[in-house]
């Protein structure tokens, strides 16, 4: 056999096992969620919901809602809530229970009426990436994306959702994780290899920039006082920054494991 003729014959094995796999997906139907994986979970503020985001083969790119105020061992079926169509990373209830926000790979973010499941969720504008994290603010009216690989932040007045977004810049991937001060006055965004602080009152300053190291920061968190920032990521350290002791040499605490 030929060298040419041996090639088109892998050629055409590795195109029959392409189809095979794709016919395969398809005729799986419902149990094609066995392929997706969860990308994000919330808790609603009374506990009685869970909204987890999907994404995987097949399309599976879906919110699922189940209600959990009646746990019981017999299986619970979610309402789900279609629309997406890239995989769904953040979910975020909004303080009053009343709206959820999601963040997905097809760079949308959208707001859905907990109250009317029946109508389309709101589509913001604005948002030109990928969003891999979503945050409301404690009083609901302001809502933050981000984690794309342009490294921008995006932030909308929810009292105005037609409104274009602020453009908050940071670094690589910023907004991996994102974090509201339960006091409202601050803003965190994970993101490589910094943490990004705005101060909301002034967003036309610049932020406080925190340097870990020089891996990725995948996770952000503030103290219930809004005085200590948590963060974390690659190098699997967990660092305590007092925000009220930056200068001139950071007060740190580092945590491992």
């Amino acid at each position: 056999m030929h060298k040419s003729q041996l090639y088109i014959g892998v050629v055409l094995l590795g195109i029959i096992l392409i189809l095979l796999l794709l016919l395969a997906s398809f005729s799986l139907g419902s149990h094609i969620s066995k392929f997706s994986s969860v990308w994000g979970v919330a808790f609603s503020p009374n506990g009685h919901t869970v909204a987890a985001g999907y994404g995987g083969l097949g399309g599976d790119d879906v919110v699922r809602l189940w209600n959990v105020g009646q746990l019981t061992n017999s299986p619970i079926n979610p309402t789900v809530l279609t629309g997406h169509t890239r995989r769904v990373n953040g979910v975020a209830f909004s303080p009053d229970g009343h709206t959820l926000a999601s963040g997905s790979d097809d760079e949308t973010v959208r707001l859905w009426n907990l109250d009317n499941l029946a109508s389309p969720p709101v589509v913001l504008g604005g948002a030109s990436d990928n969003v891999h994290a979503v945050a409301f603010n404690p009083d609901g009216h302001l809502l933050a994306a981000g984690g794309g690989d342009d490294g921008i932040v995006r932030l909308w007045d929810l009292r105005r959702p037609s409104v274009a977004p602020i453009l908050l810049k940071g670094g690589g991937n910023s907004g991996a994780s994102l974090s509201f001060s339960p006091d409202g006055s601050m803003l965190a965004a994970a993101e490589y290899p910094t943490v990004r602080i705005w101060h909301l009152q002034d967003l036309t300053g610049a932020p406080i920039v925190l340097r870990p190291g020089t891996e990725p920061v995948k996770a952000v968190a503030f103290s219930p006082n809004s005085r200590i920032l948590a963060e974390g990521g690659t190098d699997t350290i967990v660092r305590l920054w007092d925000l009220q002791d930056l200068e001139p040499i950071p007060k740190v605490v580092h945590l491992k494991g």
